[in-house]
């Protein structure tokens, strides 16, 4: 079959991710992910006439996922003309140093993992990493951000715990964006807050004082914190002055198995029970996408190696797009980019239907809740799905 393109290629899309060292298990996935839907499309005699190379870029150094080396990553993937998309990385922090490379040069990048808001949305800062041209968007995400987070789990808390009264705390640090979030969702909701700091080194037993009120008492606690801030110690202290029938919820900062040292269920041991968390997720994959992964990998896919086949699956698309609109080699990329990012698109994916908005941002925003369930992980304890939903669209 004959290029549509004004040349035979083959195009490049090119991959940053962890593929050596600690992280190598969330990067391997991905990059696997994406080599079985270039072969797929390949085996179909290409895009547009044109076959595909995948140009795998390991950003694994000093630290597991190291900022510089991804920037120097990317800058090698613009350089190449022939590169005319990417998919990655995992992590926020490299996305901060590859963004305004990629910006400038007009390489949609696509990210299947990536959830910090600041990437995307210019109330948090995206416009001083699209500096180069802050109105061509070229970076989008196939993973909600963090902050669906808080409205998620204000609904949840209101609409499926079925509470009208919530008990906020946060650990003083990091968790107190979180726990105001989910505060102000739960107030729209109509629900009223009592809003508390476990400051560290502070005795839990006096943030969940609030639950012994006589009339109005709070029917559910939030933590915004980790395992490692004070999470299973208020967990605890409500069993112990007898609250352990009101859910405790918290979000993915308490995450693992009873089996993992440190975790919030270890630690919490059997005060545990009735505890909730949320997981800014993926959508479930479609079952033709895991089979075939299995058969050509031998393993499972992970959320994150189906959100990155859906990465391919839109950059596939776009290039298909304008394979029909007879656009040449030397303005391929651009027009890839701009048929991507276009709101007015929607993408058929393994994922479901997916675009993306204004910002870049996922039309999909799933949210994950989990409960613990103490008979898990041979009786060590472990988080179950309770409830998965699109959340979307992005705030």
């Amino acid at each position: 079959m004959r290029s549509r393109f004004g040349r035979p290629g083959p195009w490049t899309i090119g991959l940053d991710m962890p593929l050596t060292g600690d992280a190598a298990s969330r990067g391997i996935p991905v990059q696997n992910a994406v080599k079985l839907a270039i072969d797929e499309a390949n085996s179909k005699g290409g895009i547009g006439g044109a076959q595909l190379v995948l140009d795998s870029r390991d950003d694994a150094g000093d630290v597991p996922q190291d900022p510089a080396r991804g920037a120097a990553n990317v800058s090698a993937l613009v350089a190449d003309p022939r590169t005319i998309a990417m998919v990655g990385p995992w992590r926020s922090g490299v996305a901060w140093e590859q963004i305004p490379i990629t910006n400038a040069a007009g390489l949609l990048q696509c990210s299947p993992a990536n959830s910090d808001p600041a990437l995307t949305k210019p109330r948090d800062g995206a416009l001083d990493l699209r500096s180069a041209a802050k109105d061509r968007i070229n970076y989008v995400r196939t993973a909600p951000a963090d902050d669906i987070q808080g409205p998620a789990l204000a609904s949840f808390i209101f609409h499926d715990l079925g509470q009208r009264s919530l008990l906020v705390i946060d650990d003083g640090d990091f968790g107190r964006e979180i726990a105001d979030r989910v505060a102000e969702g739960f107030r729209q909701l109509g629900g009223t807050v009592t809003r508390l700091a476990l400051n560290p080194g502070a005795d839990p037993t006096a943030v969940i004082a609030p639950l012994s009120t006589a009339t109005g008492a709070p029917g559910a606690v939030f933590f915004g914190g980790f395992a490692d801030t004070g999470a299973p110690q208020v967990r605890q202290a409500m069993v112990n002055a007898g609250f352990g029938s009101i859910p405790f919820v918290s979000w993915d900062g308490i995450g693992g198995s009873g089996a993992e040292d440190g975790s919030f269920i270890q630690q919490a041991g059997t005060a545990a029970v009735g505890s909730y968390q949320s997981h800014a997720s993926i959508a479930p994959a479609k079952a033709g996408f895991v089979e075939r992964y299995r058969a050509a990998f031998a393993a499972d896919p992970d959320e994150y190696a189906a959100a990155a086949y859906a990465c391919a699956e839109v950059i596939f698309a776009a290039l298909g797009d304008v394979a029909a609109q007879g656009v040449g080699a030397e303005e391929l990329r651009e027009a890839v980019r701009a048929s991507a990012v276009d709101p007015s698109h929607r993408y058929d994916t393994i994922l479901g239907s997916l675009g993306f908005d204004a910002n870049g941002d996922s039309s999909q925003q799933f949210v994950t809740f989990y409960r613990v369930d103490p008979t898990a992980d041979g009786g060590k304890g472990d988080w179950v799905i309770e409830k998965q939903q699109d959340y979307g669209p992005a705030p």
